[in-house]
């Protein structure tokens, strides 16, 4: 009984890091991309707090399309 109560509390605390880390990660990534992507001009009006999940879209995308690149290019189907 023990023990569940310890693995679940320590599964719960992985997932609250996890899911931050994911979040901060996206998040960060996004607005680097759209900042590169405006010409310096996104984060500099009251569109980058009111559409936070464009931002995190953005991320995802990101993310997405590196690792899909990457898997082409291992796979010898690109370049």
């Amino acid at each position: 009984m023990e023990e569940e109560i310890k693995r679940g509390v320590l599964t719960v605390i992985h997932w609250i890091v996890v899911g931050f880390i994911v979040q901060i990660l996206v998040f960060g990534i996004g607005r680097v991309a759209l900042f590169a992507f405006s010409g310096g001009r996104f984060g500099k009006d009251d569109w980058t707090a009111a559409h936070q999940n464009w931002t995190y879209f953005t991320g995802f995308a990101v993310i997405a399309l590196v690792w899909t690149l990457i898997a082409l290019y291992n796979n010898g189907l690109l370049w």
